[in-house]
């Protein structure tokens, strides 16, 4: 993904070096250290990579003495862009991609009858659904809980409101919650004709796409994501044509979706270099790059 970048910016006139190097497991950084030294790391412009907490440690104290802007693609998790300013995290946090959720989902259905659909055992959103009760708690909104369970149609239906929109939250992003809640609105709305039933769920039900598309549709599905990939949009299939052409493959079913991340991630700091110099970031504000999964902001 990013030497389609690299491919599309030297067609634009652009003019760089790239250097690729492989540096060592996540775990033993001896290689990545021994390559620190090299003269052609030392006089770089931009460096991007490193995966473990580690390699990204490493990575950082050397952009920090050699004053080299430094990009972490993967990690959401670590905390060193708080302790150098040469750092850029792609990855939003989830914390603060919680609150922003959060935030936009109280705005949004302030008026609306909202259904927390609970789980007894993944737990893996609570800290979302914790965020999101305060946020409805602290504007005087309420909300209503059910847990998940065969009966879950019978006690829904009593909750459902006729006059208003009625929005339901699993309290999972898991594909087997995710089809049995389908499984229960496809019965509901057979029914009961009068209730406007919309659902709110997550990121990764993106993966999931192939399975129920149809019934996002049907249900007037929300999802909030920092990734999103328009499939119909000209670049969406540009890109996707020019990765079969260079790499006689597709594109393979994940999210985020990887060569995306490395095109975008190759196209934005590229082209800001390219614009901007090595001092770019005091005009990251003004430059507008047209990505295809992942709007820098």
């Amino acid at each position: 993904g990013f030497l389609l970048a690299v491919e599309k910016l030297k067609k634009e006139g652009v003019n760089l070096e790239l250097y690729v190097f492989d540096i060592g497991t996540d775990s033993n950084t001896k290689k990545l250290e021994s390559l620190l030294t090299t003269m052609e790391i030392q006089n770089l412009d931009l460096v991007i990579g490193g995966v473990s907490d580690k390699q990204i440690k490493i990575l950082s104290d050397f952009s920090k003495s050699k004053n080299i802007k430094y990009v972490i693609p993967f990690s959401s998790k670590n905390t060193e862009v708080l302790n150098n300013g040469n750092i850029f995290q792609v990855n939003t946090p989830q914390t603060k991609l919680y609150s922003k959720a959060s935030q936009v989902f109280v705005d949004k259905f302030s008026i609306a009858n909202i259904i927390f659909l609970e789980t007894n055992e993944d737990h893996e959103k609570d800290s979302l659904m914790a965020i999101m009760k305060k946020d409805l708690n602290s504007r005087s909104i309420p909300y209503k809980s059910i847990v998940i369970s065969e009966s879950m149609d019978r006690e829904l239906t009593p909750l459902l409101d006729a006059s208003k929109d009625n929005i339901l939250i699993p309290s999972s992003g898991n594909i087997g919650v995710l089809g049995e809640v389908l499984s229960t609105l496809n019965g509901l709305s057979e029914l009961n004709s009068e209730y406007n039933i919309h659902m709110f769920g997550y990121p990764e039900w993106q993966t999931y796409e192939y399975n129920y598309l149809k019934d996002y549709h049907n249900h007037g599905t929300y999802i909030y994501a920092s990734f999103y990939v328009d499939n119909d949009a000209s670049d969406t299939v540009d890109f996707r044509d020019g990765f079969k052409k260079w790499y006689k493959k597709d594109l393979q079913k994940t999210y985020p979706q990887y060569a995306m991340l490395g095109y975008d991630t190759g196209l934005y700091f590229l082209t800001a270099l390219h614009k901007y110099g090595r001092n770019f970031e005091t005009k990251l504000n003004s430059m507008y790059v047209d990505t295809t999964q992942f709007a820098f902001n």
